[in-house]
């Protein structure tokens, strides 16, 4: 049985398909937690996430990697020099030639 927050994650998924999307990008901090269970307190934004139909890439600063890499259905992107997350999230829609993205709303 999968847990709760993989089975949210596959709903993304589905909806991305339907959508006709290439990946979603989730940045408010109560629906990061609904779908990963990840909460860093009072820090907005601690942690944006990107769905795609096979990857849940997790994008954060140092200070949370090793929460995050103790959940089994996020990823960590692969590092890179830049540490805004602008130009991390632009790098992996150029890796996982990402053509449409949905934003939450």
């Amino acid at each position: 049985m999968k847990p709760a927050y993989e089975k949210r994650i596959t709903n993304v998924r589905k909806h991305l398909e339907i959508e006709h999307l290439d990946a979603l990008l989730i940045t408010d901090s109560h629906n990061v937690q609904y779908l990963t269970g990840f909460s860093a307190g009072q820090n907005e934004r601690a942690l944006l996430l990107v769905i795609t139909s096979n990857d849940a890439l997790a994008l954060t600063n140092s200070l949370y990697e090793e929460s995050i890499a103790q959940l089994p259905y996020l990823s960590l992107p692969a590092k890179t020099d830049s540490k805004r997350a602008s130009d991390i999230l632009a790098e992996i829609i150029k890796k996982k030639k990402i053509k449409t993205i949905g934003i939450e709303y």
